[in-house]
């Protein structure tokens, strides 16, 4: 059974993420581009909040894009945080969002780890 939704914690708090119609159509507005081409600026700290803050708006009512960016500073500062770990959970959105398949996953993950240890 597929999953409904990815969580993510930061501190005590645990978030639920998906990507819904309503929030991709304008974090697409704000990124210029459709969500499967903005994860090849996936590097891009602007797009990482902007995804996170369209995952967050199905089940976390009422987060902006401030908030975002404040819980995106504290999962960074956190000791499980970083890039690498971010991008898992990106993805793992766009899988339980429909963007992507589990088996593109490893592919995805690859490409977006060779771009990261090139900058």
């Amino acid at each position: 059974m597929k999953k409904p939704y990815v969580t993510m914690q930061v501190g005590d708090k645990e978030y639920k993420l998906k990507f819904s119609a309503a929030a991709s159509v304008e974090a697409e507005k704000k990124l210029g581009k459709g969500l499967m081409a903005s994860l090849q600026t996936v590097d891009s700290v602007t797009t990482q909040i902007t995804m996170l803050w369209a995952a967050m708006q199905k089940y976390n009512h009422g987060i902006n894009m401030e908030d975002a960016a404040n819980i995106y500073d504290a999962y960074m500062d956190s000791e499980t945080g970083g890039f690498e770990e971010f991008l898992e959970i990106l993805v793992e959105v766009f899988t339980v969002s429909g963007f992507i398949k589990p088996d593109q996953v490893e592919e995805i993950k690859g490409t977006k780890s060779a771009k990261k240890s090139k900058a």
